[in-house]
């Protein structure tokens, strides 16, 4: 599954309470030195405090997506890679037509570092 198939099933399956501002694709790697992507949402949105990405008032079941061809890499190059993928999603229809669209944030970030806002 690739990241595309991965949240067009959560957007079909998953719509979260009108009451979601913000949405965040947290990083972090896993036991197995693989990299995990996961996504979770907030009530609150805030630009200049990141403890709104803290909150976890909505998680699909389907929360997490392992990334593909990045075990070994650096942490710093895996994240240049999801901010590039999130700024493709949020320019296709997919993004367009879907509950992402209607939020006031989208931030990604590995949990111990700071945010960086994609919208």
């Amino acid at each position: 599954m690739n990241f595309e198939e991965w949240i067009a099933q959560i957007i079909k399956t998953e719509k979260p309470s009108k009451n979601i501002k913000g949405y965040y694709f947290g990083l972090f790697e896993n036991e197995d030195n693989e990299y995990m992507l996961y996504l979770s949402g907030s009530t609150e949105f805030d630009e200049e405090d990141d403890d709104w990405a803290c909150n976890d008032d909505y998680a699909p079941n389907e929360k997490y997506f392992q990334l593909p061809k990045c075990k070994g890499l650096e942490w710093e190059d895996v994240l240049k890679q999801v901010v590039d993928m999130l700024y493709k999603f949020i320019k296709t229809d997919l993004y367009n037509n879907s509950f992402f669209s209607k939020a006031k944030g989208i931030a990604t970030g590995f949990d111990e570092g700071d945010l960086i806002l994609i919208k």
